[in-house]
């Protein structure tokens, strides 16, 4: 502050260094919301060929609250939560067991088991992120 006048603003003292975030790790968030994308995408796509003609079993209007939890928790991912991206990993995994054991076949496991590996990484790396920040801020 300036002797000579008390009423000056203060004068701005060094900022902090801005928290730069591992690019291996933002890499793994990135994928984690485009595999949430992709994900409420093909939920939209089947809930909307449902509703509008092609009669798909266990699919109603209903899979539409599915797509805004999906892309909820994408964004979730997208903005470092590390609850949204535990969500989307537990989501996927219990949706995907209940799928299995009411069509009683387990279609689709490797493009699942790719989500699962997705999600994980994604979220692994929001805990990491976190706790490379609050290192960086004490």
């Amino acid at each position: 502050m300036s002797l000579d006048n008390p009423y000056a603003a203060p004068s701005t003292l060094p900022a902090a260094e801005a928290f730069r975030e591992p690019e291996e790790l933002a890499r793994h968030v990135r994928h984690g919301v485009v595999a949430g994308c992709v994900s409420g995408g093909i939920t939209l796509a089947i809930t909307l060929a449902a509703l509008f003609g092609s009669a798909i079993q266990g699919v109603d209007a209903w899979m539409l609250v599915d797509v805004a939890l999906i892309f909820g928790l994408a964004y979730g991912i997208w903005r470092r939560s590390r609850a949204a991206a535990t969500a989307m990993l537990i989501y996927f995994v219990a949706s995907k067991l209940i799928q299995f054991v009411e069509s009683g076949q387990p279609s689709g496991l490797l493009i699942s088991a790719l989500f699962v590996y997705l999600y994980t990484r994604a979220m692994l790396a929001t805990f990491k992120l976190h706790a490379l920040r609050r290192e960086a801020q004490g």
